[in-house]
């Protein structure tokens, strides 16, 4: 039980109780609290950690980036923050509790260990600026761990052959191949216009994407981030094949739902079971019936990007070329890529 209590008024009006068991340990509480009203630390303040990254997140992270990331971000904080964080008062979290936080990942992506302490360095910096702590208590050398995925392989120019071929007269093949030729994300393609497809100057405009939610999907003017507004060039294959589109089509659109809308999460996913349904999978026999099973390979649309990506570089672009056809923030992205192609 403390002793000992003195009460600390503060410049602006307010005060402060602070109790100890001794008057060397009330001195020293005392003193600390007085170096924290010099640098700017609010005392009267001290939210639980809780509320203030809730706080954080609407304030300073939901408005600037797209519902997927939104979607990223609430499993980190909802699963792997908040339930070990959000009860204590913000002032109160040290070093050890942050890395408790870190070592209930073991085992957890890499991705995942890494968006979880960038995050928590985000809330504690932004806590630094708004005067509720003198100084973060994310270690400066802290690093997350965690496992490395599974490194993506790109389509041989083989399996490339044998996708484009067995879905030649399927819904899937514009999308595949716009995907193949352009290195576009699928929001990307979901999201482009005739607008933004000139066919006399062969150059395709890469300005919206277009986000899945659970039931509908939502059109922005913007991107991933400002290195995603890129023009790509029109190869003479995708040329012939856009045009082919746009002659056959009345939707603004050019990868658009049966009823000439924007895709929605579920119109994509049916397009894409001409993809799944051609799988050598024995277990998908009797539904598909007499459907030819062709694609003995693993197809995604990212990895369709990743491929057009990989062609790139086999085709003698550098480095700084293909990050602006990518549209990557940063050249570590396309360089992680290029390792790949020059270990295969």
């Amino acid at each position: 039980m403390s002793k000992y209590r003195k009460t600390l008024y503060f410049p602006g009006g307010g005060r402060k109780e602070i109790y100890a068991k001794t008057k060397k340990e009330l001195d020293e509480k005392i003193l600390e609290a007085k170096m924290q009203l010099r640098a700017g630390v609010k005392l009267d303040e001290n939210p639980q950690f809780g509320k203030f990254a809730i706080m954080w997140y609407e304030a300073c992270k939901k408005p600037n980036i797209q519902q997927s990331t939104r979607e990223y971000y609430k499993n980190v904080l909802n699963n792997h923050i908040l339930p070990y964080l959000g009860n204590l008062p913000i002032r109160s979290i040290t070093a050890m509790h942050i890395v408790a936080v870190m070592n209930e990942l073991e085992g957890k992506s890499k991705e995942l260990n890494r968006k979880t302490l960038q995050t928590l360095r985000n809330i504690f910096d932004s806590a630094v600026d708004n005067g509720l702590l003198i100084k973060s208590p994310v270690p400066i050398t802290m690093k997350p761990g965690g496992i490395a995925g599974a490194k993506k392989e790109s389509l041989s120019r083989e399996h490339e052959a044998v996708l484009l071929d067995t879905l030649k007269d399927t819904r899937a093949y514009p999308f595949v191949f716009i995907a193949l030729n352009t290195g576009m994300r699928r929001g990307e393609i979901c999201g482009l216009k005739w607008d933004c497809v000139d066919l006399e100057k062969g150059i395709i405009y890469v300005r919206r994407n277009l986000v899945f939610n659970n039931t509908s999907s939502q059109l922005n003017d913007y991107l991933k981030t400002d290195c995603s507004i890129r023009d790509l060039p029109i190869t003479p294959a995708l040329e012939a094949e856009l045009r082919r589109m746009k002659a056959e089509t009345k939707s603004v659109f050019v990868i658009s739902g049966a009823d000439g809308q924007a895709m929605t999460r579920s119109s994509f996913r049916s397009m894409w079971e001409c993809v799944n349904r051609r799988k050598t999978d024995p277990t998908k026999k009797a539904r598909y019936g007499s459907v030819e099973r062709c694609i003995d390979f693993e197809v995604t649309p990212h990895l369709l990007r990743h491929t057009f990506l990989t062609r790139c570089f086999e085709n003698g672009l550098d480095l700084k070329e293909v990050q602006c056809l990518a549209g990557h923030k940063t050249p570590e992205l396309t360089m992680s890529i290029y390792l790949h192609y020059q270990q295969e």
